[in-house]
């Protein structure tokens, strides 16, 4: 779940292990698979709909909740990024029944009070228009959504009073002391990014 690593200045993506690394000594985490709380979850070893895994540094603490899937909650205390939320049944009622939900969802997650969104590309179950719309069509708070290209355009359709930046690789955002860096990501969606999330204090991929 937990890699690090110390290289040039700034963070970038190592294309051989999907590390991300960061010159200033920090930790630097690669939580956007975890193989092993998957399995351990699906074995019964772990139980819940969502995984918290807490990371203590410098006595700052940063909350990182599995949302099931590719989705992750990042909770600094003052301020909530969720990335990637697919909390529906979508790609086995739209695509293909074989890729039904396996892991539950925990229905308190859709009361989490986000402050910025992140979507790395365009596929159902990371882009996921029925789950989006809980988050960002029945509020009244504006949040700031951060995508690439293609996904850009598409999650903009929901309107609203949000601020959407289209954020592609090399690009960076910097809000609610938290800096988010966009890299290119291969997939199939040719306008796929990945992002660094920094708050200071740790640096998540």
């Amino acid at each position: 779940l937990l890699h690090t690593n110390i290289t040039e200045k700034y963070p970038f993506v190592n294309k051989n292990t999907d590390e991300v690394i960061d010159k200033n000594y920090k930790k630097c985490y690669t939580l956007y698979n975890a193989p092993q709380i998957m399995l351990e979850i699906l074995r019964g070893v772990r139980c819940g709909a969502c995984y918290r895994h807490q990371i203590h540094l410098g006595g700052i603490t940063m909350k990182v909740t599995w949302l099931t899937q590719a989705g992750l909650l990042f909770d600094t205390g003052k301020y909530k990024i969720m990335v990637d939320p697919y909390l529906s049944n979508a790609v086995a009622e739209q695509l293909d029944p074989e890729k039904y939900r396996r892991m539950t969802v925990d229905d308190s997650i859709f009361d989490v009070d986000i402050d910025m969104l992140l979507i790395t590309h365009d596929h159902l179950d990371h882009l996921d228009p029925e789950t989006l719309e809980k988050f960002l069509k029945y509020t009244d708070k504006s949040v700031t959504v951060l995508a690439g290209e293609r996904t850009y355009f598409k999650v903009r359709e929901f309107k609203g009073k949000h601020n959407y930046v289209l954020l592609s690789p090399h690009s960076v955002w910097s809000e609610g002391g938290v800096t988010v860096y966009s890299v290119h990501a291969e997939h199939s969606d040719r306008t796929a990014v990945g992002f660094i999330i920094d708050d200071g204090k740790d640096t998540f991929y």
